[in-house]
């Protein structure tokens, strides 16, 4: 026998804090949209400027379905990095990463490419089995949109692997 599940069933914490994207607000999208509006989460709806379900998205959202004529669908990347040991706990890195984006533009879909390379600088330092690595790169875009420019710095923990 199947298992039936109800509302009180659902836990909805994990899209609590989360924007949740719905594409189209046709007869399947609506009620999506809709029905997630009404259970608290923050929905998207990516509809194009001249669409015909626009006015009536409008007319039946509020303000927590946002309107938006471009909306990120996939993106997977293909990333590595070298890093050359300065010293022990100091090394220069090289990133980059070739990112693949596919979206939704308001006249269909596009498809972005991106390679960005990332020079700068990290240290780590030995705590207990792991190690804490701090650091700092440039990120340098090519192609597509990608014009953003800043720092990117980053703080992670990183554990050795080990075989059991």
């Amino acid at each position: 026998m199947a298992d039936m599940y109800y509302d009180a069933d659902a836990d909805l914490s994990a899209l609590s804090d989360r924007k949740v994207a719905v594409i189209g607000y046709g007869s399947q999208g609506h009620a999506h949209a809709l029905n997630l509006r009404d259970s608290g989460i923050d929905v998207r709806v990516g509809l194009p400027e001249g669409s015909r379900s626009r006015p009536r998205a409008e007319a039946e959202g509020p303000a927590s379905i946002v309107l938006t004529d471009r909306a990120d669908l996939f993106s997977p990347s293909l990333a590595g990095s070298a890093i050359y040991a300065l010293r022990p706990m100091f090394h220069l890195m090289l990133e980059n990463v070739l990112l693949f984006e596919r979206s939704f533009d308001g006249i269909g879909r596009s498809r972005d490419t991106l390679y960005t390379l990332s020079p700068g600088f990290r240290g780590g330092w030995n705590v207990g089995d792991g190690q804490i690595v701090t650091g700092a790169a440039i990120p340098i875009t090519w192609g597509g949109g990608g014009t953003d420019t800043g720092v990117f710095l980053y703080f992670s923990y990183e554990l050795p692997f080990r075989k059991k």
